[in-house]
């Protein structure tokens, strides 16, 4: 991973969504664009893909609604 990181940051790929935070603990942080279409597919009642296979592989309907 750290290969990955290094050479995004060689070929100035990922500079615009990763920093480096030294405090307070030296680590990676991802940054996201501030974007009303970034963060709208998590605005809405409608329920994500993950969320719908893994209620369905619960088969909640015998759980009751």
């Amino acid at each position: 991973m750290r290969e990955f990181v290094d050479k995004g940051f060689e070929h100035e790929v990922l500079g615009d969504f990763l920093e480096l935070v030294e405090k307070p603990v030296r680590r990676y942080r991802l940054v996201l664009p501030k974007t009303p279409q970034m963060f709208s597919i998590f605005s809405g009642d409608e329920m994500l893909r993950d969320e719908l296979e893994r209620m369905l592989f619960l088969d909640v309907n015998h759980f009751g609604s």
